[in-house]
């Protein structure tokens, strides 16, 4: 399993919903569509003004043998001047039950620490969405408090310290 960086061009494409046909072959039509454009829009706005982001933002998740993308996976932001980033990762549909949610949840806390940058990992998750809280708390993250997100709602936040 592994993501894949997305060129500004590619990301400014799926930002407007007219990804092409190349990528949409590579990509698939849940993560080159319209279930996803918005979270692309999102992140595109955010790389005009923070153009570090753009490799640590969510990135196509790819699994040997299965095409196109299974899903995305990555960060909200860069590492923050006191090195948290938070996880973020959505499997298409079609490709859910299978184990592809924890190892991307386990890709990016590995990934998280290689940089070197990387202090702690933030989750949160809505406390409706069963399949990710037990993600989190198998990859040893503790719930440190509950936020109102004003687009999903409350959210538990959970943290996973980094070893030195």
């Amino acid at each position: 399993m592994h993501t894949e960086a997305l060129t500004q061009p590619e990301l400014a494409a799926l930002a407007a919903g007219a990804p092409g046909a190349a990528l949409v072959g590579r990509l698939g039509g849940y993560v080159a569509g319209p279930p996803m454009q918005w979270l692309w829009a999102i992140r595109e706005s955010q790389v005009r003004e923070h153009p570090a982001d753009l490799e640590w933002i969510a990135r196509p998740l790819f699994v040997d043998g299965v095409e196109p993308a299974v899903g995305i996976a990555g960060f909200h932001a860069a590492p923050s001047p006191e090195g948290s980033v938070e996880i973020s990762y959505e499997i298409d549909p079609a490709h859910r039950g299978r184990g592809f949610a924890s190892r991307a949840a386990a890709l990016l806390v590995a990934e998280a620490r290689a940089s070197g940058r990387v202090r702690t990992v933030v989750a949160s998750v809505a406390p409706s969405n069963e399949a990710s809280l037990r993600i989190v708390r198998r990859l040893g993250f503790e719930q440190v408090g509950v936020v109102d997100d004003p687009e999903d709602g409350p959210e538990l936040v959970f943290h996973l310290p980094l070893a030195g």
